[in-house]
């Protein structure tokens, strides 16, 4: 129940203020930052509805925030991790609520309901903070859109493409020639980041 209400609660935000926060995160993204994990800690234990709502808003405010200062495949994919915390809050309601009592492999829809509610949800999170682009990609190609979520999320990270499971991962998801890509985007990008 604390997702369900805290998802709603997330919903009702006004495009005024998911405005007014972004702004605010991109002129000082330490403290909203600071604010977000504040409100986020204090609400766990007390179940506090609004608070912890805010807490995932502002998150994705400094998500969108930081996309705008490095739009390249790194601020996508941290854009990406936020909004899919969402995302994946929207099927786990859906899920408990209609799905819960059904064997998964007896209804051959399950797997197209809950990415379908993903997916919307993502849409909509990346329209309602104003990374239009970014949504767009996501709608009309996704395959490419997870492709630079894999190389923002390897180029930030530690060093996970020598890793078989990774690899593994990437080469069902994306072929040969996508890990190709994506090893040579991440290797540009540490180049780059420690020139």
């Amino acid at each position: 129940m604390l997702v369900e209400e805290t998802f709603h609660a997330l919903f009702q935000i006004p495009e005024a203020d998911i405005r007014k926060d972004v702004s605010r995160a991109r002129s000082d993204t330490r403290s909203v930052h600071e604010e977000q994990i504040r409100l986020r800690d204090a609400s766990k234990d007390a179940k506090d509805i609004p608070a912890l709502a805010r807490s995932f808003h502002l998150r994705l405010c400094v998500a969108a925030a930081i996309y705008e200062r490095m739009p390249d495949e790194r601020g996508l994919s941290f854009l990406a991790l936020a909004c899919e915390h969402v995302a994946d809050d929207a099927t786990q309601i859906h899920f408990n609520k209609h799905l819960a009592h059904l064997d998964e492999d007896d209804d051959p829809k399950h797997d197209d309901t809950l990415y379908r509610i993903h997916d919307t949800v993502l849409s909509t999170m990346l329209e309602r903070y104003g990374v239009l682009d970014v949504g767009k990609l996501f709608e009309t190609d996704r395959k490419e859109f997870d492709i630079l979520c894999e190389i923002g999320r390897h180029a930030m990270g530690p060093e996970t493409l020598s890793n078989p499971s990774s690899e593994r991962y990437i080469l069902q998801e994306h072929g040969e020639k996508g890990l190709a890509r994506i090893r040579a985007r991440v290797a540009e990008l540490r180049n780059s980041a420690s020139a």
